[in-house]
């Protein structure tokens, strides 16, 4: 999946042990990515993510209920990963 041209972002719900791991994993493929809360287990595991996305200039936000955002787009079909960026930036800026 991360090496896919045609998908622009990862959605993290996974145990938050995994978090930092995964998310740097994406960001450094040059995926976006949005991880549920929390991001880690501690301090390190965020300043392994943000080094990752400062470092791959991916767009990243932490997300709360990011199940039910991981549905609606899952539920909807994309042709191309021009269009899931354009419907993803607006969509994933939630604080």
């Amino acid at each position: 999946m991360l090496g896919d041209p045609t998908v622009a972002g990862v959605v993290i719900l996974s145990e938050t042990s995994l978090h930092a791991e995964l998310a740097a994993t994406a960001a450094l493929a040059g995926k976006h990515v949005f991880v549920e809360k929390p991001l880690g287990v501690g301090a390190q595991d965020a300043s392994e993510i943000a080094a990752a996305v400062e470092k791959a200039g991916v767009l990243f936000n932490a997300v709360t209920l990011a199940h039910r955002l991981a549905q609606h787009l899952s539920s909807r079909k994309t042709s191309s990963r021009a269009t899931l960026e354009d419907r993803a930036r607006p969509r994933f800026v939630l604080q």
